[in-house]
């Protein structure tokens, strides 16, 4: 059986309360007064001062219960107060309302019935301010919303304007504006939307699908600048650019032709404007050409307007009109003032040669802040750095290429870029070529079947002078993929080149003239002969 302990033990305190016992009862017979009632009794921490005979460990104990006994006081006078406080008010507010008369009572106490009509004539009322309100609320709200839109275009080029959060209330405002326009248009996008389900279907016949085009045509005209940014009717209108006929095409960009830039940097209406370059005239294609001009770099920086002018540059711009969109970073005057050919950087400084040093730096300040965020995904940009490193000078282009030797593998696929790769293979250290190598780890047989990749690849078998590093990382990876690369046109090309190197033979003039420009570089220290190290590996 478990003994239980001391009551000392469980409760510290009762020592502390036996001694004032003790002491009281020792003082009263000193004294010889009878016993008084509870409530004249005075405090006993009083008497526990005086005491000398009490030890430390008691006299704090008594302070914690006198500190206790203060505070329930002071609580006390507290709620005391507030509660007369309250009585008083009341007792105010009963006498003011004692004090009007019964005239003026019956004045302000109208009859049940007068209440319950003046309550539905309000209602009346309401209901024919809603209706009109509903009417000029959709009008209001879109010009609202073209008047932040307009402030916003204005001071996007300027950072200095506006900050950063300054912007995001505005279009926070803008989107906030656009829900509540919405609201006024759901039957309008409930009907287009039946009638896109039913256009869209596969086993709808081609006459009946040219009706219900016109039908859906003739309800969305007039409101679609108020329905394109939303993510669902927006691909109604992309239907009808897809299957429509050529004048409800015509219709639906003259009533859009303003918006186009917005529209760019619109997350579903961008695919508006991508549609009609595929599908539209090529007048359209023209116009929406013109309607960037002035505007590239600030496009490029956008988040989901870039991928807009990269599809305009890379798959339906002629060669005119791309000199004219990489034209804008060589500087303000050729913005604005556009040639009427195709022409090149090494054009321009033939016939201006004293314009040679303004249109790099126009160009190094335009990369600049591309190259900070890493928007290099283009294949715009990959010209305008294939041309800066062309006509720079060795120091300034050791410098853009520090800036571009970590995204390598991001612009190998395209002509532009991968000739900034291999200017990067060239020009880099020993580390940033062992950097590059070690990049391109479980994606080398993917850069063999790649049309313009494979070209780097060829230049570090070339030039890279680690051949330990070449066989472990990227001849190890072909190798166990070989039974692919075999197969394929580019793929052959790497394997041909490992096997005899440069043998005009097997290697085309385009790869030759390539390696031809890399000889004698700084990084490489071994003789060609010494790398070849495809013969025995392959």
């Amino acid at each position: 059986m478990i003994r239980r302990p001391p009551r000392s033990t469980l409760f510290p305190y009762t020592t502390l309360f036996r001694s004032r016992k003790s002491q009281k009862q020792s003082d009263d017979a000193e004294s010889g007064s009878a016993k008084k009632p509870r409530n004249q009794k005075k405090s006993t921490l009083l008497k526990s001062k005086k005491s000398p005979s009490k030890t430390s460990q008691l006299s704090e104990g008594e302070a914690i219960i006198k500190s206790a006994g203060e505070n329930r006081k002071a609580m006390k006078r507290k709620n005391a107060s507030s509660e007369s406080g309250s009585v008083m008010k009341k007792k105010k507010s009963e006498a003011k309302k004692k004090s009007v008369g019964p005239k003026l009572a019956s004045v302000f106490q109208k009859p049940l019935s007068l209440k319950k009509k003046s309550v539905s004539l309000k209602s009346k009322k309401d209901t024919v301010k809603k209706q009109k309100s509903v009417e000029s609320s959709s009008t209001e709200v879109m010009e609202q919303i073209a008047g932040s839109s307009e402030v916003m275009e204005q001071n996007v080029g300027s950072s200095e304007s506006l900050s950063k959060s300054k912007m995001q209330r505005i279009k926070a405002k803008e989107r906030k504006m656009r829900r509540k326009n919405m609201r006024n248009y759901y039957t309008l996008m409930f009907k287009a939307k039946k009638l896109w389900e039913s256009i869209r279907r596969h086993d709808c016949p081609k006459a009946i699908q040219g009706q219900l085009c016109e039908e859906l045509h003739t309800l969305v005209k007039g409101n679609v600048k108020e329905i394109i940014y939303a993510h669902d009717t927006s691909r109604v209108i992309e239907l009808l650019l897809v299957i429509g006929s050529q004048e409800i095409k015509q219709a639906l960009y003259t009533e859009m032709k303003g918006e186009l830039i917005k529209m760019m940097k619109s997350l579903y209406s961008k695919f508006f404007v991508m549609k009609m370059l595929k599908y539209g005239s090529k007048e359209q294609r023209n116009e929406i050409m013109t309607a960037m001009h002035g505007k590239v770099a600030e496009l490029l920086h956008h988040r989901i307007a870039g991928s807009v002018v990269e599809c305009a540059y890379n798959e339906y711009a002629n060669g005119k009109q791309r000199t004219n969109l990489v034209e804008e970073f060589y500087g303000l005057k050729l913005t604005y003032f556009k040639s009427d050919k195709a022409r090149t950087l090494q054009d321009i400084i033939d016939e201006n040669p004293a314009q040679k040093e303004s249109i790099l730096k126009n160009m190094k300040e335009s990369l600049d802040p591309l190259l900070e965020k890493g928007i290099l995904s283009h294949s715009i940009i990959h010209r305008v750095i294939s041309e800066y490193l062309t006509h720079c000078k060795e120091s300034e282009r050791k410098e853009m290429i520090n800036l571009v030797q970590d995204f390598v593998l991001e612009i190998l696929h395209t002509k532009d870029g991968s000739r900034v790769a291999v200017q990067c293979v060239w020009q880099g250290t020993v580390k940033d070529r062992k950097k590059i190598i070690k990049s391109m780890k479980t994606h080398v047989t993917k850069i063999c079947k790649d049309h313009h990749g494979y070209k780097v690849l060829i230049t570090l078998f070339d030039c890279v002078d680690d051949t330990k590093l070449l066989k472990t990382t990227l001849i190890k990876e072909i190798m166990m993929n070989i039974d692919e690369l075999v197969i394929d046109e580019t793929g052959r090309k790497v394997l041909k080149y490992l096997v005899v190197q440069r043998n005009s033979a097997y290697i085309g003039p385009d790869v030759m003239e390539i390696l031809a420009k890399g000889d004698g570089n700084e990084a490489s220290k071994k003789d060609r002969d010494v790398r070849e190290i495809g013969r025995a590996h392959v």
